[in-house]
């Protein structure tokens, strides 16, 4: 039997779904443009995670990007959230601190030969030691380019190629803020919260930047609301509370979004891409773009492993839970109660695997079958 909800409950849910479709004039009259219908008179917004991919590119990868952010720019078409920015100059030190340890990392050596007395007479070992001192000598010059250059970008410091590549493009008329007061986003991230609203509530249990997802949306809405155009918003992030999932994977934009930003923008669209979406929507050319898949999905798996080497025992999760209010000892689909003997299990509503977390809002209590009917159906 389905576990029973209270009244308090179930008014609760019924009232979320007032607070996520506020206006019920889109629900059967919208029609959605394609992308490529708009695309060429579009404002584009990118997100801090696609600010930093440059800094695992080519050369040639970069010149491409710039080209496109150019005539985006000449266009007054580019625009990016002043949070981005913030969180920009947060995090990219981090990126040219890999970057030295990789280059770092590059230092060949070259190991010594076998003290071995029966062996140093041989015409073969004459050879080899004269060998080993040529790849010594060439290991010498290969190393002082590999020193060379750690200190190059050791010097960088706020100047490195990136940053002079986006200083061309952004600058106070087109890195913006949205216009609300601290109490207004507070009490809108707690009502978000609250009734489950996209986006920003999965970002709830961060101990930091908890509500970076609204003001960046907030942004955005401000950005439709005074330009009126179609918009693509540019992120490596396809979190559960911005998009629907389907087998383990992000589906679609959530269609409060799109209402949302068509209320705030006088029916304009909105579209969701990843920066190699992006950029075949503007024509660079196949190379380039499979770099970026390439650094896509290297993003994606350092984020699992982050994710992975984050993950809290069981005991705490569950201790956790149960401080936030939620029943721990009853399935939360079929009402299934396990006892003392707890065996009920932790599911990640947004999976592992898709860069969810151990947050208490993305985790489901459920009996064991339910669990694996869940997984049968991802």
């Amino acid at each position: 039997m389905a576990k029973q909800t209270s009244v308090d409950e179930d008014l609760d849910s019924s009232l979320s779904y007032q607070e996520k479709f506020e206006s019920t004039d889109h629900i059967f009259s919208s029609s959605i443009r394609k992308l490529s219908d708009y695309v060429s008179d579009c404002i584009v917004v990118l997100d801090t995670n696609v600010l930093l991919i440059p800094y695992t590119l080519r050369n040639e990868d970069v010149a491409e990007i710039e080209k496109v952010y150019q005539t985006l720019s000449q266009k007054k078409q580019l625009f990016l959230p002043k949070h981005v920015a913030r969180e920009f100059a947060a995090n990219k030190d981090k990126k040219l601190a890999e970057l030295y340890k990789t280059v770092c990392d590059r230092n060949v050596t070259v190991l010594k030969l076998p003290d071995a007395a029966i062996l140093k007479d041989t015409p073969e070992f004459k050879e080899l030691e004269r060998e080993r001192r040529k790849l010594e000598k060439a290991s010498e010059t290969y190393n002082g380019a590999v020193k060379k250059l750690a200190k190059n970008i050791k010097e960088w410091s706020w100047n490195d190629p990136v940053v002079q590549m986006y200083s061309k493009f952004f600058n106070s008329e087109n890195i913006v803020h949205h216009e609300k007061n601290d109490n207004y986003v507070k009490s809108e991230l707690e009502r978000r919260n609250k009734h489950k609203i996209a986006p920003g509530y999965k970002d709830s249990g961060k101990d930091s930047n908890a509500a970076g997802d609204l003001i960046v949306w907030l942004t955005i809405l401000n950005i439709g609301e005074n330009h009126k155009k179609n918009l693509i918003f540019v992120s490596e992030d396809r979190k559960p509370d911005w998009w629907n999932q389907s087998n383990g994977a992000a589906f679609s934009p959530k269609f409060e979004l799109i209402t949302e930003y068509k209320r705030a923008s006088s029916g304009k669209e909105l579209s969701l891409l990843i920066f190699s979406e992006f950029l075949e929507a503007f024509n660079v050319s196949e190379q380039v773009v499979e770099d970026i898949k390439k650094s896509e999905e290297e993003f994606r798996i350092k984020r699992i492993e982050r994710n992975k080497l984050n993950r809290r025992p069981r005991s705490l999760i569950l201790r956790e839970l149960e401080r936030s209010g939620k029943d721990i000892y009853h399935c939360q689909v079929c009402g299934f109660e396990s006892g003392e003997n707890n065996i009920l299990e932790i599911h990640h509503i947004e999976p592992l695997s898709q860069g969810g977390d151990d947050n208490v809002s993305n985790i489901a209590i459920l009996c064991p079958n339910c669990h694996r009917s869940m997984h049968s159906r991802i």
